[in-house]
């Protein structure tokens, strides 16, 4: 090799290097259309949706038998009595033709018991009343009262605490409430 050929080796050399001389190995690929971001939107929301319907079907509680059951067959709720497992029949001596029962006992706390009797009898008909009894001051405080437990209205309630009187049947009820919470009654007489 000569040295004028030497020299063009060279400086085609020195140019292979430059910017201007590089080509590209593949084709730049083709620029994003708007259909092709609507089709990447869309893919997105569907995956968004299908992960939230997941998480949904997760966290969700288990449905009861007796909530999957045919709609003719009718299941009753559980009775929640407080206190007591079932209505209780409270028996008056003075009153032999009526019924008093006792269809819900809560324990409030400080002596006070929450009750909803009843009183049953064929010239009255029947009659409900929830009523708060104080057992330590002998006390009681109507809170509703109606011819069914959801027809009770707090028209029939008192204003204030009413003393207790020895052989009432409000008394008699609150001696039942009071003994099924664990307190006695105590009634001035």
């Amino acid at each position: 090799m000569d040295t004028k050929e030497f020299r063009g080796f060279g400086k085609r050399a020195d140019n292979v290097g430059m910017a201007r001389q590089t080509r590209p190995i593949a084709p730049p690929p083709p620029s994003q259309t708007l259909a092709d971001y609507g089709f990447y939107a869309a893919l997105g929301l569907l995956v968004l949706a299908t992960s939230g319907f997941v998480s949904v079907m997760l966290n969700r509680p288990p449905v009861a038998a007796d909530k999957t059951a045919a709609a003719s067959a009718a299941v009753e709720p559980p009775y929640d009595g407080g206190l007591i497992t079932e209505p209780t029949r409270v028996d008056r001596a003075g009153e032999p033709d009526a019924t008093y029962m006792v269809q819900k006992l809560a324990y409030e706390g400080a002596g006070v018991v929450n009750v909803i009797s009843s009183r049953s009898s064929a010239n009255t008909g029947i009659w409900f009343t929830q009523a708060k009894y104080d057992c330590n001051k002998g006390t009681l405080f109507n809170l509703a009262g109606g011819e069914s437990r959801s027809a009770m209205s707090a028209k029939s309630a008192d204003y204030n605490w009413s003393y207790l009187v020895v052989g009432s049947s409000a008394t008699m009820v609150a001696r039942f409430a009071c003994s099924k919470a664990g307190l006695k009654l105590y009634v001035a007489g």
